[in-house]
């Protein structure tokens, strides 16, 4: 008898190297190491599949409420992290999650792959996003406002200024106080 070959699974072999309830699993979700929710507890068995779920969803499904800022945009996932142990190494490369914070990609126009993701906190998140749509003065944090430019980091007023470089710069300071060193800046 040949045996599945999902780990600690001693279950017979029936095709593609899987048991019948991986294979399934495999066929239904895209993932051998699906886990269901646990009824009357409203969590999975395992901390980090809610996250994984959830990443899976913003960039793979067209009927997600998140799917035109990530899947939309071309965001994609690692083919090893959806593979049939696709969980299994997600969460062997990302770890335990840390208390306060969620999944960050680095770039944040770049895929959730190795290399591109971390645990961050809020405020590193905040930090980490593109340039708002209704920005068109090309500069992070800076506002044309009349005949000034304003300058404004998560929502705190840092100053008006005649000269948009100058705004830039004001950004810059402030942004860097704020977030510390993950503050994303203008290139002046």
């Amino acid at each position: 008898m040949t045996k599945c070959n999902i780990i600690n699974c001693n279950n017979k072999m029936i095709a593609h190297k899987l048991c019948s309830k991986h294979l399934t699993r495999f066929k239904r979700y895209g993932d051998v190491n699906y886990v269901k929710i646990v009824r009357g507890e409203n969590r999975t068995k395992h901390p980090l599949y809610h996250t994984y779920n959830n990443m899976k969803k913003r960039c793979m499904n067209p009927n997600s409420i998140d799917f035109i800022n990530y899947g939309g945009r071309g965001i994609k996932i690692a083919d090893k992290w959806l593979a049939p142990y696709g969980f299994k190494n997600f969460s062997d490369y990302v770890g335990d999650r840390p208390m306060g914070m969620s999944l960050d990609r680095i770039d944040n126009n770049g895929n959730y792959e190795p290399g591109n993701v971390r645990w961050a906190t809020r405020i590193e998140q905040n930090s980490n996003q593109r340039m708002k749509k209704n920005n068109k003065t090309g500069y992070r944090g800076v506002y044309e406002n009349g005949y000034s430019y304003i300058a404004r980091v998560a929502r705190i007023h840092i100053g008006s200024y005649k000269d948009i470089e100058k705004a830039a710069v004001a950004y810059d300071c402030g942004a860097i106080q704020i977030y510390g060193e993950s503050a994303i800046t203008n290139i002046i």
